[in-house]
């Protein structure tokens, strides 16, 4: 056979055409190959940003509401320790339920034969006299730790007899008195016995009656007590927790 150069050159150019396309095709998608890469590259970039973006924002947010919620917190310590600064804190029925400082009375009573007021640190029992003329000879008053006899001439107000000598809580002995008030214009007079706590109490942790069976108060309604302390001082820590122990026994003696 004869082969022509014509011929051999014609199926050279074909299969350099034929290289040349497929290189070409090869390149174009190294190309495309590339560019996606770039473009996954490029999303997964802007993701990344955009979840930045987010956690600072909440961050931001975050650090935002504890500095309100730590300024609340402090205006409120603050308040706190104005209240208790009062003393006697509590919920004021007669200030229509709002926390404030409880006067003696509201913290008292009244009874058939006596009417009775209380600080954080005393009880005052007020008994009217039946006579001008009593004098205090005439009036038998036994305070001790535990209880408390009151007899007036025949009359008898406390007493171990009538079951009702008992008190609430122990009280302070040599800091505890008492002595007959005269009104010369109205006269009468008031027998006035004041019986030092033992234990201080505050709000709803207050005596809640005078002696054992006689009428009580309802305590529960000046709410929890107000303590101010300032939380970074060991000392005042300390302080109300004895405090809190001393009225928590107190209660459950009672």
């Amino acid at each position: 056979a004869i082969i022509r150069e014509d011929d051999v050159n014609d199926d050279e150019n074909n299969e350099n055409n034929e290289s040349s396309a497929e290189g070409s095709t090869n390149k174009i998608a190294d190309e495309l190959e590339t560019i996606a890469m770039e473009q996954k590259q490029s999303k997964q970039a802007e993701l990344l940003r955009e979840l930045e973006e987010e956690l600072l924002k909440r961050e931001n947010v975050s650090q935002t509401h504890s500095l309100e919620e730590e300024e609340q917190s402090k205006q409120f310590r603050i308040q706190m320790a104005k209240l208790a600064a009062q003393g006697n804190m509590g919920l004021s029925k007669d200030k229509g339920g709002e926390m404030s400082a409880l006067s003696p009375e509201e913290c008292g009573g009244t009874t058939e034969k006596y009417s009775w007021t209380q600080t954080e640190t005393e009880i005052s029992i007020h008994i009217p006299l039946e006579s001008f003329e009593v004098k205090g000879k005439e009036c038998k008053i036994e305070i001790k730790r535990k209880t408390l006899d009151a007899k007036i001439r025949d009359a008898i107000v406390f007493s171990e007899g009538t079951k009702n000598n008992r008190l609430f809580a122990d009280v302070n002995v040599d800091e505890s008195t008492w002595e007959i008030d005269s009104d010369e214009k109205l006269k009468t007079k008031t027998l006035t016995v004041t019986l030092a706590k033992a234990k201080r109490t505050m709000a709803n942790k207050h005596w809640s009656y005078v002696c054992e069976n006689e009428p009580k108060i309802d305590v529960e309604k000046f709410g929890p007590p107000v303590v101010g302390v300032n939380e970074r001082n060991p000392m005042d820590m300390e302080l109300m927790g004895q405090m809190f122990e001393q009225m928590k026994t107190s209660s459950e003696a009672a």
